[in-house]
């Protein structure tokens, strides 16, 4: 038998390449801390990226706003003709 190579409980030869129970495990719960870790850090990224598009969309609400009552003497609204029934 080789120096690399263990004797089983059953007799038979085990490799030292094969993983053990602990360290699959191990390695599972190091890859799902790292994935928790990844969906909070896209949860922040999304919640800015909805910031950053709800921000643009006022701005441009107020500019079009703005260029409206500039067109309008200041009115931001129709301002509707009143009739004078006096003079029917």
């Amino acid at each position: 038998m080789d120096r690399t190579e263990k004797q089983h409980r059953h007799g038979a030869a085990v490799t030292g390449s094969a993983f053990t129970l602990v360290e699959l495990l191990v390695v599972t719960s190091i890859l799902s801390i790292m994935t928790s870790i990844l969906f909070s850090a896209l949860k922040t990224a999304r919640q800015t990226a909805k910031t950053a598009a709800c921000v643009n969309n006022l701005r441009q609400t107020g500019l079009a706003l703005a260029t409206y009552a500039g067109d309008n003497n200041g009115n931001l609204t129709h301002q509707p003709r009143t009739w004078n029934t006096k003079d029917y």
